[in-house]
């Protein structure tokens, strides 16, 4: 099972890294420079924009057959297990974005990118097969409120600092810690479908019918929303190869914390090394993204006709 859920994950994070990167041109290329509060007041025309913007349509359909994927990956494994291996994603966008959008990384970013990706190739090596147990209400509870005041603190911060640390990084920092919420919520919706049918299988009816009924998936809505309005202005303001290692790599944070304090899970050294490194590569790429400008370039080529 666990083998499977390695499959799965990486399969997900290819998704989900190359419709991130469809997305951020889509944003960019018909708004190229809008901030946060700017796109809750004028939602509705970017919205409408947006959902004539193909190649952003085609980046969202590939994050939500993505995101089915993770569903699937994260029953089938633990999150201490997968949730670094989503990290690969990174591989994808920078790709993307480098080779085609003509976008460049210093060498401290792709130490940073590097220092992930490898903490996701440590944790593939863990031999632990799945040690889940129930959800504790009290730490999800705790974990959820922490998360939600760091990503209020960090708008509040961008406003209030906004030379020493740039736009791309803070909007990043946010979407990653509401997308890490959202992990979080799945891995209890997971669980409890588990619990019920004995294993959650996304081929199945009554899978579908049991998740679509459970109050858990009304929270991986509610994060998914709010991950995807910050990810999205990050989007229009920098680079889809700094913005997404930020995003995955502060994703990985709250399940890292919610798999050994919400749901026990064992770590051995694999484990331990690689969330270690996952978490350490978007600490190097908040210093080298400390004053970095960030200019966006909207490529027409592919939107045009």
């Amino acid at each position: 099972m666990a083998g499977n859920a390695v499959g799965l994950a990486l399969a997900s994070a290819a998704m989900i890294g190359v419709g991130f990167t469809l997305q951020k041109h889509g944003v960019a290329s018909d708004f190229p420079d809008i901030g946060f509060a700017t796109l809750l007041h004028r939602w509705r025309a970017v919205v409408r924009a947006l959902l004539g913007n193909w190649v952003w349509l085609l980046g969202m359909g590939l994050g939500v057959v993505g995101g089915l994927v993770q569903v699937q990956a994260m029953a089938n494994g633990d999150l201490s297990l997968v949730q670094p291996l989503f990290n690969t994603s990174n591989l994808w966008a920078m790709a993307i974005g480098v080779g085609l959008f003509g976008e460049r990384l210093g060498r401290r970013e792709w130490l940073g990118v590097a220092i992930g990706i490898a903490g996701a190739v440590v944790v593939s090596m863990s031999p632990l097969e799945s040690t889940s147990v129930r959800p504790a209400f009290g730490p999800l509870a705790g974990l959820t409120a922490l998360a939600v005041a760091l990503i209020v603190g960090t708008q509040l911060g961008r406003g209030e600092r906004r030379g020493a640390v740039s736009a791309e990084f803070m909007l990043a920092l946010a979407a990653g810690l509401a997308f890490g919420l959202q992990n979080l919520y799945m891995k209890v919706m997971t669980w409890h479908a588990g619990e019920a049918l004995g294993h959650l299988d996304l081929s199945s009816f009554a899978s579908w019918l049991h998740v679509v009924t459970s109050a858990p998936l009304y929270a991986v809505l509610l994060w998914v929303v709010l991950g995807t309005v910050f990810v999205q202005a990050a989007f229009a303001h920098g680079r889809v190869a700094l913005i997404t290692p930020i995003c995955t790599g502060v994703t990985t944070v709250v399940p890292m914390i919610a798999a050994a304090w919400v749901f026990g899970e064992r770590f051995d050294a694999h484990r331990g090394i690689g969330v270690a490194l996952s978490l350490a590569g978007p600490v190097v790429l908040a210093f080298a993204a400390r004053g970095e400008p960030a200019p966006i370039e909207a490529i027409d080529t592919l939107t045009s006709g």
